[in-house]
């Protein structure tokens, strides 16, 4: 036993000093994430909304992004628990944002369909001051529907237009499909963009939709859409773009409008870019290309370039600066 004490003594002390700088490192971890938590809290903007439903991969399948007939749903953007916007937001039987409904006879009105992201949806504004709803405030010959999805691309108005029966939704005869634009959306397209909807490819002109997930691309796709990502080189950021992103959203802009053509020969494709930095000047080349090769009119917002039009903690545009987008649309959709 005397020989084989020093030895159980030996381990007792290194099992005792590893269990003391276990419990310095555990007290400096939660020292540590206390204060990174409070960090967090007061510099992350956090995006809360009180819709407790949600909706499945069938749903999205379908081209339903948004619970039909919900009322008055809060959605607000904290930061260091003050409230920076907070607007409400309404759907119809369709699941679409609800609009201002405009004045006139019926049988005299053309209907506009407005897809595209958060600036289409008309995040940070309530309900009456959406694009969509100052469209119809302004004038009575057009009806403006609302198809907007936060965070969408032309993917999602790919899959609306092919899934979904318009012409039950929507009575007016169709006369314009227009698409909202801002920068990053090339982004959405890529696979590295994963958030629970399909990668969609090209092959032989044919769209072709993945519907797996990869939840290990979660974090390069939360990062693609940060403003971070902007501040890499050009190299970098090409890493996050597939090689025919460019192609594929032109394409699925075209496929959307003929699937509306298919009922309505005479829908318009209107492109507005409403992006408010300017900064993505290939991107933006590449979409007048692509308006050019659809023949669609480019429209660009006059707030474009105007930091003061939108809300700084996010930058989406305000109330007002709908109105004003939404008058100088009106001029190319008044006057085709």
């Amino acid at each position: 036993m005397k020989k084989l004490y020093p030895k159980v003594r030996d381990t007792l002390l290194i099992v005792c000093f590893t269990v003391f700088l276990t419990m310095i490192l555990l007290f400096c971890i939660g020292i540590l994430d206390r204060s990174l938590s409070r960090w967090i809290k007061q510099n992350t903007v956090f995006h809360l909304t009180t819709q407790a439903e949600t909706l499945t991969e069938e749903n999205f399948k379908e081209g339903k992004y948004l619970i039909p007939n919900s009322e008055k749903v809060r959605f607000f953007v904290v930061k260091n628990g003050e409230i920076l916007v907070e607007y409400y937001y309404s759907t119809d039987a369709f699941g679409r944002r609800r609009s201002h409904e405009p004045k006139g006879q019926k049988n005299e009105r053309r209907a506009a369909l407005i897809f595209g992201d958060s600036f289409a949806f008309g995040f940070g504004s309530n309900d009456e001051d959406t694009l969509s709803s100052w469209i119809n405030k302004s004038q009575s010959q057009i009806v403006a529907y609302n198809y907007g999805i936060i965070g969408a691309s032309p993917r999602e108005t790919y899959i609306i237009t092919k899934n979904r029966d318009i012409l039950k939704e929507v009575k007016e005869p169709i006369g314009y499909l227009i698409y909202v634009y801002i920068s990053g959306q090339y982004q959405r397209l890529s696979k590295f963009h994963n958030d629970g909807l399909p990668v969609l490819r090209l092959e032989n002109g044919a769209i072709v939709e993945n519907w797996e997930r990869n939840p290990f691309l979660v974090p390069f796709h939360l990062f693609s859409q940060s403003r971070l990502f902007y501040l890499l080189p050009n190299s970098l950021r090409d890493l996050f773009l597939d090689s025919n992103n460019e192609e594929l959203f032109c394409s699925l802009l075209e496929k959307s409008w003929k699937h509306l053509a298919q009922k309505n020969s005479n829908v318009q494709l209107i492109i507005l870019n409403y992006d408010p930095w300017g900064h993505d000047t290939a991107s933006e080349q590449n979409l007048k290309n692509c308006a050019e090769k659809l023949q669609a009119k480019l429209v660009v917002s006059p707030s474009r370039k105007n930091p003061e039009d939108f809300y700084p903690i996010d930058e989406h545009p305000r109330p007002l600066t709908n109105k004003k987008t939404a008058e100088h649309l009106l001029k190319y959709l008044m006057n085709p």
